[in-house]
């Protein structure tokens, strides 16, 4: 084995290498159309493939990065992460990359002549980040082990646990609805979606653009994803005040993997509806009670400290700070 590996981005000619050592890692096939639909979606500002190289060109260690628009949790107004790029980024952040598909050749895990593999990679990865986008917040959802690696080699802190909870919502209020129609009311409703952007209970998070939507779950190339209206009395009948988007779950139940609804903000912020009566819908929700595999948000440091503090309290759980500003949906960790 090379003592010494080129770290660089991948060409498109090497996705290839990179879908079979996700094949070999992860036990489960890649497909060349949910690799390019992932990492060269039209929902996206920027996507990177990072890798690490021996002598020969032969790929061992990946990482990946999809790179969205980040929403202004405290100023209404149009989105633009061009206009607020001019702001502070470790107050701000203009964008949100989500750090993903982090493979090392199984025979090169653990330790080598100058160090860890993995953290190389990391380092050299982060370093990437830095030049490209500084005004970023970047995150992750890795397993359990791989987090505690990464928080033990300075690359990670816990932001929040999710985890699966059962939900039941109005079905008075709730109906399906097709992708043209609900981008068109999301269009019809961008200004109150801003004017609510500023709300306490709406956090930092991905934009949820038209485009974005349409990439992320209209236009993906294996799951089957479903939209749905909010609806509430008013004087003139039913009016339109959010959204959300299911998948099936477990036969015939349906997953909550995103949503907005007015006055609450992005899913799962929503409130519950009404009192429970069956478990048939279940939407992931932070802080679970008695979940088994619960899904660890993290950021990673890319520059210099972390830009959100938090804090771990005796019992290992993550300590209330400014950072619970920082909202994730099941949407976000759907992607694999």
């Amino acid at each position: 084995m090379d003592s010494q590996m080129i770290f660089r981005e991948l060409l498109a000619s090497e996705f290839e290498s990179a879908r079979e050592l996700f094949q070999s890692v992860f036990k489960k096939e890649a497909l060349a159309s949910w690799w390019t639909w992932k990492y060269k979606g039209q929902g996206l500002l920027d996507s990177v493939n990072f890798g690490a190289f021996d002598s020969s060109g032969r790929l061992r260690a990946h990482v990946g990065a999809l790179v969205s628009v980040a929403r202004d949790p405290s100023k209404s107004g149009k989105s633009d992460h061009r206009r607020r790029s001019e702001r502070d980024p470790l107050l701000l952040p203009t964008v949100m990359i989500q750090v993903c598909d982090v493979m090392v050749e199984e025979a090169l895990r653990g330790q080598r002549s100058n160090g860890l593999l993995y953290r190389d990679l990391m380092r050299e990865f982060a370093s990437l980040l830095t030049l490209r986008w500084p005004g970023g917040f970047a995150y992750g959802f890795p397993g359990k082990r791989p987090h505690r690696l990464g928080e033990r080699l300075g690359f990670y802190q816990p932001l929040a646990t999710y985890g699966l909870s059962p939900w039941q919502p109005n079905q008075e209020f709730i109906k399906p609805l097709g992708w043209t129609e609900l981008f068109d009311r999301i269009q019809d409703l961008r200004n109150v979606h801003q004017s609510f952007a500023g709300g306490a209970r709406d956090r930092l998070s991905v934009e949820r653009s038209v485009d974005f939507l349409a990439w992320r779950y209209q236009r993906h190339p294996e799951l089957a994803y479903s939209a749905w209206g909010f609806y509430q009395r008013s004087w003139f009948g039913k009016k339109f005040v959010g959204w959300i988007i299911t998948r099936p779950w477990e036969g015939d139940k349906k997953l909550v993997v995103d949503g907005w609804l007015r006055g609450a903000g992005l899913m799962p912020a929503t409130p519950q509806v009404e009192p429970m009566k069956q478990d048939d819908w279940v939407i992931w929700a932070p802080d679970p009670v008695g979940e088994t595999n619960p899904i660890i948000a993290g950021q990673f440091r890319y520059r210099g400290d972390f830009s959100l503090q938090v804090g771990v309290d005796r019992l290992g759980r993550v300590r209330k700070s400014r950072f619970d500003q920082v909202r994730f949906t099941a949407g976000d960790t759907d992607v694999f």
